[in-house]
């Protein structure tokens, strides 16, 4: 239910000429975001039973296809409690309740390719604790980044993650991360964002300035 996670944003050229993302398993993923007024409506549809004790702030439906195999779910989230974590509750749907639900959203779909590196991060007792790096590449959009999600099973291991006690060498050198950065970085590269504002010139305009001060 408290999502903890780091977020990342690094050029194409840094991802080992790719050959990292060719060797391991991908999925295509395909979101979009409910409006805000109607995100309560969607909460009580599906969690009837559940009181809500919580303020949620986003909430997005998901197509996932994953070989043959296609899923879909449910998420929302709250606001962010500190600067990598805050409550999220998820479910799987059906397709019935995934296209009531897409008559609830706005914008348009953001369409991506994730693909998920395992690998490992130390704890305070030295441990490798097994975590996976999630590579995102939004597809329709753009070819110069990818951006790189550490959902993380504790606060703990932040530090070790910032100390480079990790396996994830792409993110050791040319990786920005971004919930360090201001929230008018971050937020243009928000899929609720993108997927209520379109790849626009907010955005081009932070990718270019991402990338300059990478270089």
């Amino acid at each position: 239910m408290l999502e903890t996670e780091l977020k990342y944003f690094i050029p194409k050229r840094n991802i080992g000429s790719l050959k990292i993302l060719k060797k391991n398993q991908n999925s295509k993923l395909w979101q979009r975001y409910l409006e805000n007024k109607n995100i309560t409506k969607a909460f009580k549809l599906l969690f009837p039973n559940l009181i809500e004790k919580f303020n949620f702030t986003t909430a997005r439906i998901r197509f996932v296809r994953k070989g043959h195999k296609s899923q879909y779910f449910a998420t929302f989230k709250g606001p962010y409690l500190n600067e990598s974590s805050r409550i999220e509750i998820e479910r799987k749907i059906d397709v019935k309740i995934f296209k009531s639900l897409n008559k609830l959203c706005r914008g348009v779909t953001v369409h991506k390719i994730r693909y998920y590196i395992p690998g490992w991060v130390l704890n305070t007792n030295n441990k490798k604790i097994k975590i996976t790096a999630e590579i995102d590449h939004l597809i329709d959009w753009s070819s110069e980044f990818f951006t790189v999600d550490l959902e993380l099973p504790s606060e703990k291991l932040i530090k070790n993650i910032r100390l480079g006690h990790h396996s994830f060498d792409f993110l050791k050198c040319c990786a920005i991360e971004l919930n360090r950065e201001l929230t008018q970085i971050r937020k243009p590269l928000s899929m609720k964002y993108l997927s209520q504002n379109g790849f626009n010139q907010k955005t081009k305009n932070i990718v270019r300035l991402l990338l300059k001060k990478i270089s």
